[in-house]
């Protein structure tokens, strides 16, 4: 199955029953309005690594936007589209050796992002950082038409979904969500045949877990 197939129409052919429950309609929706949303950032533990920034990475009109954030930054406000289905994610960034800092290419990305889908959440969380940036790949994906992308993702239930992956969390204190066979997620939305045992963690993923998960850095670091 290429890209097309995965991104383009094919990807709108999903069940009723897990599309919008609690997702986000698109009836008495005026898709130009946009509206000004401040975003919380995750709460960066101080046992790490000193933090010395943050990459801010969003949707903006079908492309994927960054910015770098002080150490110190607490919130944030995007113009987003309004009560639209949008991701924001924020990555920890540390000092890089070999770079002053100043620029994104001065910092060293160790860990996984934590993120929010508004409008579901304004406060972006690390368990939730995996679906906001699945959420942002497929709106960002050039190989499919921006239109019907956005359409399967106004229908898809997002809440749903990040509630899944927190109750799985819940469950399991090791639990890590990057572990997610994201190949898998983005054939079972192809195919129309979501279910949440895709959650689970696939130890065939393991190129995803290269950065490391915030809740669980203390033991991936030998902390």
């Amino acid at each position: 199955m290429n890209s097309r197939q995965l991104f383009g129409r094919t990807l709108l052919r999903v069940p009723a029953l897990i599309l919008l429950a609690a997702g986000c309609a698109l009836a008495d929706r005026n898709p130009g309005v946009t509206e000004e949303v401040t975003v919380v950032l995750p709460s960066y533990p101080a046992e790490l690594p000193p933090l010395t920034g943050w990459l801010l990475v969003w949707e903006e009109g079908s492309a994927e936007a960054r910015q770098i954030l002080p150490p110190e930054t607490r919130s944030v406000t995007l113009r987003l589209l309004k009560n639209r289905c949008s991701p924001a994610l924020f990555f920890p960034l540390n000092i890089s050796p070999e770079s002053s800092a100043g620029s994104e290419g001065a910092y060293l990305q160790v860990f996984q992002g934590g993120g929010c889908i508004y409008p579901f959440s304004v406060d972006a969380s690390w368990q939730d950082g995996f679906g906001a940036k699945l959420l942002l790949d497929i709106l960002t994906h050039q190989g499919g038409e921006y239109k019907e992308l956005r359409s399967f993702c106004e229908s898809f239930n997002w809440k749903r979904f990040q509630n899944e992956i927190a109750a799985l969390a819940d469950q399991d204190p090791f639990y890590n969500p990057w572990n997610i066979n994201r190949g898998k997620i983005f054939a079972s939305f192809a195919a129309g045949k979501f279910s949440k045992t895709l959650l689970k963690e696939d130890a065939a993923n393991a190129d995803e877990g290269s950065l490391a998960y915030v809740p669980l850095a203390g033991y991936t670091l030998g902390q």
